[in-house]
């Protein structure tokens, strides 16, 4: 092959590589490690390691979270705007949620703007989605990625992403307002025996 043909096709890959990445983190952090149960918890969805508001940014991403569905019952999904723009408009992004499968929850969102769109509107670091829980029982459950496929805004992928889970636990009730619980229904108890 010619020394001038291969330079250009040494230069023509160049311009096709993707950015680089530094490193691509993807976290689950809650709004609380401990909860009663019935008690209404979140849990955001974070992405780290990206361009400040220049490239590389995310275009797209597919993740499935686990988690115990025996502790915590899913709620509410919520995306966030930096994947689209536009306050959830369906002509920018493309959004979906599975839940179907016990345990996991699915979502993705594709964006539908512009390189140069994204890189200026995304942080180095943001909320993809929240997720809304309900603590079901007592017990302390882990909240973990089961899959992360993430892509730039140029639809490369980005394959050295890491996640990280968080923990959640609901306690036992404390023995003394169980006590107080049971003293006070042996006295309504006491108290309607005695009026019959």
């Amino acid at each position: 092959m010619k020394p001038f043909i291969r330079s250009i096709l040494m230069a023509a890959c160049l311009v096709v590589m993707p950015s680089s990445w530094a490193s691509v983190i993807l976290s689950l952090d809650s709004n609380a490690s401990s909860v009663n149960v019935g008690d209404s918890f979140s849990v955001d969805i974070t992405i780290a390691g990206l361009g400040d508001l220049s490239s590389p940014s995310l275009g797209a991403f597919f993740i499935d979270v686990s988690f115990d569905n025996s502790l915590f019952g899913l709620d509410l999904v919520s995306f966030g705007d930096l994947l689209n723009g536009n306050a959830g408009d369906p002509l920018f992004s493309d959004r979906f949620v599975d839940d179907s499968v016990s345990g996991i929850v699915s979502l993705s969102e594709t964006s539908f703007l512009f390189d140069f769109e994204l890189d200026a509107l995304q942080p180095a670091s943001f909320t993809l989605a929240t997720l809304d829980f309900t603590a079901l029982a007592t017990g302390s459950g882990a909240l973990d990625f089961a899959l992360i496929d993430l892509s730039d805004e140029l639809g490369f992928s980005i394959n050295d992403a890491t996640g990280a889970g968080t923990t959640v636990t609901v306690p036992e009730p404390p023995m003394l307002a169980l006590m107080s619980a049971g003293l006070i229904g042996i006295g309504f108890g006491r108290r309607r025996y005695q009026r019959r």
